[in-house]
């Protein structure tokens, strides 16, 4: 997902929290996904 924001996250950042600051910086509404544990 980083090619969508390559500016949201760092390099070696935590794979989740990542996931997490690339949805929030390209405004996908919340209820279009959800985060998980799993695949």
């Amino acid at each position: 997902y980083k090619i969508l924001c390559a500016n949201a996250v760092k390099d070696g950042a935590d794979p989740k929290k990542a996931s997490e600051q690339i949805l929030d910086a390209i405004e996908l509404e919340k209820d279009q996904y959800r985060m998980g544990a799993t695949k």
